[in-house]
């Protein structure tokens, strides 16, 4: 991840080894009366092979985000999918639901008021971030949140592992600052078995 202008509104650029793409993270604000409209209006906007909009409240951070994307696209490469849609299949990944209705209810997008959303966009090479930033930038359904993209704060986790029906006495053990590390590896062990649970 590179440094960037401070002018420049925020956003990530992360690579998805092993694969040969790059993931745009763009951290939005909006109002949201009906979410298919909101991700709908933002991914035709988009040039890239897999575009969606989440709620970032249940994104613990990057490696979290990174993991569900790779498990995504690899399963197209595969083809081993159960969820045809990759878009529809991140949401699942992200929310470790195999039932579509329970990965949007998860961590899909929701009604409310200048909600905390991320769009994830995977494109070919960094130069693309820029084209996904504009596209973000000039729509008039979003806003790009100044405050960029960010880690989980250590005090929402037992919130996000109750969430996720991670035991909470599992995280105890494990010391303060490393609870957010622990979460997401607990979290990426769960997406890998994802396809194979019943």
């Amino acid at each position: 991840m590179e440094s960037r202008d401070s002018t420049i509104p925020p956003y990530e650029c992360f690579d998805l080894d092993p694969l040969p793409y790059k993931l745009v993270v763009i951290p939005i604000r909006a109002d949201v009366d009906h979410p298919e409209d909101l991700v709908r209006g933002l991914t035709e906007r988009i040039d890239a092979k897999l575009v969606q909009v989440v709620d970032a409240q249940w994104i613990v951070g990057a490696k979290h985000l990174r993991a569900a994307v790779v498990e995504t696209l690899l399963g197209d490469i595969s083809g081993s999918t159960w969820i045809k849609n990759p878009s529809l299949r991140l949401l699942a990944y992200l929310s470790l639901e195999r039932q579509l209705v329970e990965a949007i209810a998860k961590t899909g997008v929701k009604r409310g008021s200048q909600l905390r959303l991320v769009l994830c966009a995977v494109v070919q090479d960094e130069s693309a971030a820029n084209e996904v930033l504009s596209a973000v930038a000039t729509s008039k359904i979003a806003s790009v949140d100044p405050s960029g993209f960010r880690e989980m704060e250590p005090e929402a986790i037992d919130k996000v592992a109750e969430r996720f029906e991670i035991r909470l006495d599992i995280l105890g053990e494990v010391p303060a600052e490393e609870r957010v590390g622990a979460l997401t590896d607990i979290l990426i062990e769960r997406m890998a078995l994802l396809p194979y649970r019943s």
